[in-house]
Order: C-alpha cells, then sequence, then structure tokens
C-alpha cells in the first residue's frame, strides 16, 4: 500500500525537472488570488496571519529550497514580501518581515558569529528600553513633536501607541524592581483613562495591554521578569548559534527570532 501511494505521487524527474516550478506556482496562487481579488478581505482579516508570515517566512522558503530548489523559495519570498504581507494593514509585520530578511541576510554573508552580536542588541534592548525616561518624561512624545515639526502625520495606530508607551514608561518607573504583577496590565490605575488627543477619539490609554512585549514584562514583573526574559533571548539565540547544522540554517532560523522580537516591540501581548 505505501508503495503504491509513493508511486502515485509526482515526483520532480516524473515532470522532466519541473516539479519545482509546479510547486512554486501552486504554493504562489491562492496567496495571489486572495490579494488581488479581494484585497479589501486581506487587509482586514489578515493582520495576524501576515505577522505569521513573517515570522516563518524564512524558515519555510529554506525548506522550499531543499526540497524544490530556488525557483520554490523565490516565489515564496516574492508573494511574501511583495503581495501578502504589504496588502495587510499591520506595520509590525511589514517591518518584522523587513528586518527579519535583513538579519538573515547578513547571518548568510557574515556566518553564524553575526548571532553573538544580535543577542547583545536584544538584550541590551530589553535591558536598558526604560532608560528611555532619561531622556525625557515622555520620551515617545518626541515623535509626535518631531512629525508635526516637519508637517507629518503619524497613522492613528503609531500615534495611540507613543501615549500607551509614555504611560507604561510611567508605571515602570513607580514599581520597576517587581512590578504590578502578572496579567496587571489591564487594571494599571489610569489605563482606562481617555487620551487627551483630538485625533484619537475616546482612546484609552491602556485598552488592553502596553502592544510592546518587553514594555509589558517590565510593568508586570519588574526588573526581575526582564531579567529572565533576556535570559530567555540571550539562549534561544545562543542555541541557534552553537546548533545550527549549517548557515542557511542559522540564517532562516535567526530571521524567524528576529521577526518574532521585532513584531512583539509594537503589536500583540504576551
Amino acid at each position: 500500500m505505501t508503495e503504491e501511494l509513493a508511486r502515485s505521487v509526482p515526483t520532480d524527474a516524473a515532470y522532466g525537472g519541473r516539479g519545482r516550478h509546479l510547486a512554486a506556482v501552486l504554493f504562489a496562487l491562492p496567496l495571489l488570488g486572495a490579494a488581488l481579488l479581494a484585497p479589501q478581505i486581506v487587509r482586514a482579516a489578515t493582520n495576524p496571519a501576515a505577522t505569521v508570515i513573517a515570522v516563518f517566512a524564512a524558515p519555510v522558503a529554506l525548506l522550499l529550497y531543499r526540497r524544490y530548489g530556488a525557483p520554490a523559495m523565490l516565489t515564496a519570498l516574492a508573494v511574501t514580501a511583495g503581495v501578502v504581507v504589504p496588502f495587510s494593514e499591520s506595520l509590525a509585520a511589514k517591518v518584522g518581515l523587513g528586518v527579519a530578511l535583513a538579519v538573515g541576510g547578513l547571518v548568510l554573508w557574515r556566518g553564524r558569529r553575526t548571532l553573538r552580536w544580535l543577542a547583545l542588541v536584544f538584550v541590551a534592548l530589553v535591558l536598558l528600553l526604560p532608560a528611555l525616561r532619561l531622556i525625557d518624561p515622555a520620551p515617545f512624545s518626541l515623535l509626535r513633536t518631531t512629525a508635526a515639526d516637519h508637517g507629518l502625520t503619524l497613522p492613528g495606530a503609531a500615534l495611540h501607541r507613543t501615549y500607551i508607551y509614555d504611560f507604561v514608561l510611567g508605571r515602570i518607573a513607580e514599581r520597576p524592581f517587581l512590578g504590578w504583577g502578572l496579567g496587571t496590565s489591564r487594571v494599571l490605575p489610569g489605563g482606562r483613562d481617555h487620551v487627551p488627543d483630538p485625533n484619537l477619539n475616546n482612546h484609552e490609554f491602556l485598552p488592553l495591554h502596553p502592544h510592546n512585549g518587553v514594555l509589558e514584562v517590565w510593568v508586570e514583573l519588574g526588573a526581575a521578569g526582564a531579567l529572565g526574559f533576556a535570559a530567555i533571548v540571550w539562549l534561544v539565540l545562543t542555541a541557534i548559534r552553537r546548533r545550527a547544522a549549517d548557515r542557511g540554517t542559522a540564517a532562516a532560523l535567526a530571521a524567524a527570532a528576529t521577526a518574532y522580537m521585532t513584531v512583539g516591540l509594537s503589536a500583540y501581548g504576551i
């Protein structure tokens, strides 16, 4: 029975070397059709899907490359980077995918030693993000001021994030060591107050969660939790550097980890 099933599955050789092209086309058609024929549905309904695609784009591309060759890999990346993610409304997915592909390319170019520097950058980000208050008590207000000075208008979601982050940084400063407690983001004092901005009608300072994984760890668990989070980040990236079978695997996993961290810095909760 197993042999019969195996014989019934078309192979690359059976198509005279065209199997890899067929796989690329079959992978691309549903995504292209959804994006081109129903763009509004894609934009409105696929933000979470776009972030998942951004995280797993590099590993999937590597698997397609090893199974079907470069055409399938390039098609997957083209559809991901050129259609699906851009058609969504998720800025986090777009930035996450771009940074992930850049990091993956850097690892391919410079080797896995790049992961040591990447780990240091992420750990520093986790531990030092609240130090932005040393620049200004409301550091993200500087983005609003800079945008206004240059005649720019921040998108509604980005504008709201600046208020959320400044509010959360203020709460972190009140309890920096142990935080306010696990799961307390929704009940922080002042979180239900409305933002005093005419461009954000009835928006609260903290409607659900901080929309930033690092700030969420800090505000709920304080420096103790941030140290634990930083340790996890370090261990994951160190494991990729030491245990990845080859440079391609290291690059794909580094890209996925980078996309995850990037998306986590601007969207969703832990």
